[in-house]
């Protein structure tokens, strides 16, 4: 389950909500391309855990790299 709500950090019965490439380009505001992009060019965090070939990252570990970011694309 991936939830985002004004990257707060949420826990669901002590589980951190998960952040895919679509989520953390919605919380920059840029496309998921882009996103992608970066990823693959080594410039996000590591992710935490993928699904199937995607990459996903705990709220807690990419929550302070959007808020670092941020100001870049808004």
């Amino acid at each position: 389950m991936m939830t985002r709500e004004n990257t707060t950090t949420h826990q669901t019965e002590g589980v951190d909500s998960m952040y895919g490439i679509a989520e953390i380009a919605a919380a920059l505001g840029v496309p998921s391309a882009t996103v992608a992009h970066w990823h693959r060019r080594g410039k996000l965090p590591d992710p935490d855990e993928r699904l199937g070939d995607a990459p996903v990252w705990s709220a807690r570990h990419i929550e302070p790299w959007i808020e670092q970011h941020r100001s870049r694309y808004r």
